[in-house]
């Protein structure tokens, strides 16, 4: 998506009224085909549950929630109004071809294989249709299809590229964004949304991104002014604001929504952010993408798990998850298979996996690195993306997967310091990392964490322990215990540390567990169990968790917090 923008003249307005014509017509006797082939003797629910999934591409998190805040997106903000808005973390893939398989695809890039670093950086690549991995992680309109053949679906689409992405869904509109496709595609879905019943409708906007690469994005650092992104890039994202608000006024004068026979969800997101010289470099801007869940005729609870005061942060690969949950899809059908996410979509106000502060109970999220897929190591990333060449070999120097901790912050901290990742155990075939056990008593589950790019990582977590300590701080203690390791005579290892702080902030302690050196390890791939009793230091509120690394062999699993009364 490089093209340059063309000015309107008078023939590309004629050009834009031949276009409407042609997808109006294109609109009309789709459906009607389609409808006389559906087949579809259920009997009919009291309520029909809709998708719309909306994607903007190339949106800044931070230009977004600015334009929100100053009441520029007014459409975007009745979303906001009747659902919940948050940041989501995009894959390392900072482009279109790996952002927008994570969204359609449900999978990381080692399914995807739409990309891979290089000794140029970042290479955003088309997926392949022949790549086995491709072929058996289908996009969600082939898995509705396949799930359920009635599932009516539909694409508005302005990017070409999205069609190596997507296959199979039962209506596809297409007008490139070079000639007013956004509009033409806006226009196209809001006559489809009126006339024809579609169970699950994607809308796409690609002029943001382009208003981006040709006048500027933003700086490289997050920021919180107008100012501080480009005229044009700001008012592209208003439009493509207001072509949703035509869009979102289809459905709501649908009469089945009117009456209460439709109930819709409607999800929005982006494939990726951008800096001042672009994207797909992996930078913080880059990662950090506006997410709604919200809904139409349908009450939206806290869609993010949160745990104490952590929520964890949605992922674009679980859009698909949750429209499956959402559409009573059942879990153990075919249609989940190989899906890396996780639901965000709760029928009640309970949320799935919330907890209170407990006694003898660990209190770290996502300490034994389960909640995430576990990848195949730093090694194999040559494998993943095409050919066994020299460019892709470069990987085996130290680079790696970088997919957003859930529950941690390892990717909005210090440059000087790398991001975290997740890996199986027994991964590997150049390198070989730490084993599974088989053995009974075996209490680590499958994956591990593992640092990043040679040099130093790390990751955060931190929770409120006002609430216990309030009563109990004079007789209470607190245990610390993780696996800390590293591989062979390397001397990579892991930290864990607990800080704890007053209500000011401020540090009153720390303790800290080193991991072994690699004579403490016999110069073995393993890990080492380590814990640590004491007392809670006096007028702690919160403590912060903090696992480092020396190297990107430096491994850990099971960290765990507990409290004891």
């Amino acid at each position: 998506m490089k093209s340059s923008l063309f000015r309107i003249s008078f023939l590309a307005f004629i050009q834009l009224l031949v276009y409407i014509v042609l997808i109006f017509c294109v609109v009309s006797s789709c459906q009607i085909q389609k409808s006389s082939t559906t087949k579809n003797t259920i009997a009919e629910p009291s309520v029909h549950k809709k998708v719309l999934l909306i994607g903007f591409d190339g949106i800044r998190g931070d230009a977004f929630d600015v334009l929100l805040k100053n009441g520029k997106l007014p459409n975007m903000a009745k979303l906001v109004k009747h659902g919940k808005y948050t940041m989501a973390t995009t894959s390392d893939l900072t482009g279109s071809w790996g952002g927008w398989s994570d969204v359609l695809r449900g999978v990381h890039r080692d399914k995807h294989e739409a990309g891979y670093w290089g000794k140029e950086g970042m290479q955003n690549v088309a997926p392949s249709a022949d790549h086995p991995d491709f072929v058996n992680t289908p996009d969600l309109f082939t898995r509705l299809e396949s799930h359920d053949h009635s599932i009516r679906t539909a694409v508005f689409n302005t990017w070409s590229g999205l069609d190596k992405i997507l296959d199979k869904p039962d209506y596809r509109a297409f007008v490139n964004y070079e000639t007013h496709g956004d509009s033409i595609m806006t226009l196209a879905a809001g006559k489809y949304l009126r006339e024809y019943n579609p169970d699950m409708t994607y809308f796409y906007q690609g002029d943001t991104d382009i208003a981006g690469h040709n006048n500027g994005f933003g700086p490289n650092s997050i920021a919180s002014e107008l100012a501080d992104f480009s005229k044009k890039y700001r008012e592209s994202i208003i439009k493509a604001d207001k072509n949703t608000g035509k869009v979102l006024q289809a459905i709501m004068e649908r009469e089945q929504v009117k009456s209460g026979r439709e109930s819709w969800l409607i999800i929005f997101t982006s494939d990726h952010g951008a800096t001042e010289g672009g994207h797909s470099q992996n930078r913080v801007a880059e990662r950090y993408v506006p997410f709604i869940i919200s809904g139409v005729n349908l009450e939206i609870y806290e869609p993010y798990p949160q745990i104490n005061d952590i929520v964890i942060n949605p992922k674009n690969i679980d859009i698909i998850p949750t429209i499956f949950t959402y559409l009573g899809i059942p879990g153990n059908s075919d249609a989940w298979s190989g899906l890396a996410g996780h639901n965000l979509y709760y029928p009640t106000n309970k949320n799935a996996i919330a907890k209170k502060l407990a006694f003898n109970k660990n209190l770290i999220f996502n300490g034994d690195a389960e909640y995430d897929v576990g990848f195949n190591g730093h090694d194999e990333t040559i494998y993943i993306g095409g050919p066994k060449d020299a460019e892709r070999d470069w990987d085996t120097e130290g680079l790696y997967w970088d997919q957003s901790i859930s529950g941690w912050d390892d990717w909005t901290l210090s440059p000087s310091k790398n991001s975290m990742t997740t890996v199986f155990y027994g991964a590997g075939e150049k390198i070989m990392y730490p084993k599974h056990s088989n053995q009974s008593n075996w209490n680590r589950g499958q994956n591990f964490f593992a640092g990043g790019i040679d040099g130093e990582s790390i990751m955060t977590q931190s929770i409120d322990l006002s609430g216990v300590l309030n009563k109990s701080e004079n007789s209470l203690s607190f245990e610390l215990s993780a696996y800390l390791g590293g591989f062979e005579d390397l001397e990579d290892t892991a930290s864990f540390t607990a800080i704890f702080m007053d209500k000011y902030g401020k540090e009153i302690n720390r303790t800290v567990i080193d991991g072994p050196n690699a004579s403490e390890r016999n110069n073995e791939t393993l890990l080492i169990f380590k814990k640590v009793t004491k007392k809670v230091p006096t007028g702690s509120v919160k403590v912060k968790f903090i696992v480092e690394t020396k190297g990107k062999h430096g491994y850990s699993d099971n960290l765990s917090f507990k409290l004891k009364n």
